[in-house]
């Protein structure tokens, strides 16, 4: 850092420090969400007391250019602008593919066309490392951010609760926020009860009545996988359905032990509902494996429309999470808080999905658009990836 002049004798010399750390703000010296340097520091660098450095720290203090942290120190504002600087947002997810890989190419793209630039981190479902990304992003000057946490069965939830005390808005996104306890703490999330309800609605619609959902067990801890098997049977009990009189289906044993599958298959089971894209080619592939045809002996229909799910032969029937919305609804959000603060009440904006019927659940559905387009072939369309690809 470099020693400022503070000789000004006609000026308090708190003063004079208060001015020369505005100064440092605004050309970028000290980054906005940075670390301001301890008092001792400050006074060598200054030639000041510390109890002058003291004061000097807790005018800007007042005047909101400078935040305490408690032990982690004084940081400057997230809210404030330096001459030099681009806003940018952080966006922590935890893992790079399956669902998050177009999502995020969707808050990219919104995030581009706010002016903002994006600084992206993987927790791996690690939420030491979640934290110490967030803080990391916070420390380089993101004015908010967005994420989706690390898997909530590997967390309690006062470990969530650190969201709602950071100095910068955070918008969660992810389908399990709505079990979150968090005051102040915004989210966009995908319906799954309603995901789940209406795949196995569509299953019902072509006849089946011994449908079966994997991964369904009640006593989950996992948000996510409640909210499915109370959506399926919900489902099951709207139609006077039974429920499989069998121990439920792990998505492990799709892959590995089969004797749970093979149980169903005995017990009569048309058509699986799979919370998973992935899991659900793994099934296909499983239940050919046992001399099942699919859609002919039983039928499937997976979640989160993968662009595995019109690679495969047949192309999977599958319940479509609309990315877009959710990166649309949560930049906006975030966006919003920014520019108006982010106290106040905390607002959940919930996504219904919907079914998106190709070959897996029947032959000959009527439902099935041969004409669709695909994602990536949205993308293209829509967000102005044509354009970018020819320059």
């Amino acid at each position: 850092m470099v020693t400022q002049n503070t000789s000004n004798t006609s000026v308090p010399i708190y003063k004079q420090v208060r001015d020369s750390l505005e100064e440092m703000i605004e050309t970028g010296l000290l980054r906005s969400g940075g670390l301001v340097p301890g008092e001792r520091e400050l006074a060598e660098k200054f030639g000041a007391a510390r109890g002058t450095i003291r004061q000097a720290v807790n005018c800007l203090v007042r005047e909101g250019l400078l935040v305490r942290l408690g032990r982690k120190g004084t940081i400057v504002s997230p809210a404030t602008h330096s001459r030099n600087r681009t806003d940018t947002w952080g966006v922590v997810v935890p893992i790079l593919h399956y669902f998050y890989q177009m999502l995020l190419t969707y808050i990219e793209i919104d995030a581009r066309n706010q002016g903002v630039g994006i600084h992206l981190a993987c927790s791996y479902d690690d939420v030491d490392l979640e934290r110490e990304h967030v803080w990391r992003m916070i420390e380089a000057g993101v004015k908010g951010i967005l994420i989706a946490p690390a898997w909530p069965g590997k967390r309690t939830h006062e470990s969530l609760e650190y969201f709602a005390d950071l100095p910068v808005p955070v918008v969660i996104v992810d389908h399990w926020g709505a079990d979150l306890p968090l005051a102040g703490v915004d989210c966009v999330l995908s319906d799954k009860f309603s995901g789940a309800y209406q795949a196995t609605v569509h299953m019902i619609r072509h006849g089946y009545t011994k449908i079966v959902l994997i991964n369904g067990s009640q006593k989950a801890t996992s948000y996510e996988i409640r909210e499915l098997t109370k959506g399926y049977a919900k489902a099951m009990e709207d139609h006077d359905l039974p429920l499989p009189p069998l121990p439920d289906i792990s998505q492990s044993e799709i892959r590995r032990d089969q004797k749970n599958v093979i149980a169903h298959l005995d017990w009569g089971a048309e058509a699986f509902v799979i919370p998973s894209d992935t899991s659900a080619c793994s099934a296909i592939n499983a239940l050919h494996s046992l001399g099942k045809r699919v859609p002919d002996d039983v039928a499937v229909i997976g979640y989160d429309d993968e662009p595995i799910a019109k690679i495969i032969s047949p192309m999977l029937s599958t319940v479509r999470v609309d990315k877009r919305e959710i990166s649309r609804r949560a930049t906006e959000l975030l966006a919003e808080r920014i520019q108006n603060g982010h106290g106040g009440r905390s607002r959940s904006i919930v996504i219904r999905p919907t079914v998106v019927a190709r070959e897996t659940c029947a032959r000959n559905c009527p439902e099935y658009n041969r004409n669709e387009v695909s994602e990536i072939e949205y993308l293209r369309e829509t967000a102005g990836l044509q354009k970018i690809e020819k320059k």
